[in-house]
């Protein structure tokens, strides 16, 4: 024969106050993790303007200037940031808000609802965090490679090579004024000549040996 059930004894004093405080402490947990994850938007906010003003202010322009394929992997690296710090961001307000959906509360126990959308939005909040540190690590490496990797020639970098008919000069050109050229040659001397004597002006990476 299977044993038969029996009603248990009443609840302790204790007891009926444990379980008083774990029913508070599941209506209270979805506000705190609500609280907590509205705290975060400030920063994650801070994070995203960080990323996307220094973007254009700094680590955008010098992408133009690097060397070819550096200065793809550059801006690649630097659009995930942008995108991951996106990602944070709406991850924090899913967090703390939830997602708009119809209310469905038929044969639905508010308590239980409550606790479903706590982990949900505990979810998000960690999901808002990691992405945030992904952000900033992508971002700090687009920035290092700004900083190492190799750089194509500038425009200060180029020189000069003109030719008068009797000689071909090469160096740094220093200026054009009133129709004369002036320029410092390879080994340092200075040189100057008008312009309209001038067969040819050329700019090249270097001089020729």
């Amino acid at each position: 024969m299977s044993p038969q059930l029996k009603p248990g004894g009443a609840a302790s004093p204790a007891q009926l106050a444990a379980s008083k405080a774990s029913v508070a402490e599941r209506a209270a947990e979805l506000d705190l993790v609500w609280t907590a994850a509205g705290k975060w938007q400030a920063g994650l906010a801070g994070l995203l303007g960080l990323v996307t003003g220094s973007s254009v202010l700094t680590v955008g322009k010098a992408v133009p200037d690097m060397l070819g394929a550096w200065g793809i992997l550059t801006a690649v690296i630097l659009a995930a940031s942008i995108t991951t710090a996106v990602w944070s961001i709406y991850s924090a307000l899913r967090a703390s808000g939830g997602t708009p959906s119809p209310a469905r509360t038929r044969n639905r126990n508010h308590g239980v609802e409550r606790h479903r959308q706590a982990r949900g939005a505990a979810a998000d909040l960690a999901s808002a965090i990691r992405a945030a540190i992904v952000s900033l690590a992508l971002f700090g490496g687009a920035v290092a490679l700004t900083w190492f990797a190799p750089s194509g020639p500038s425009a200060n970098d180029q020189v000069v090579l003109v030719d008068d008919g009797s000689q071909t000069v090469c160096g740094s050109l220093e200026a054009v004024l009133d129709g004369t050229l002036f320029l410092t040659d390879s080994v340092g001397e200075p040189f100057k000549a008008a312009v309209e004597d001038l067969e040819s002006v050329t700019v090249a990476d270097i001089c020729p040996t």
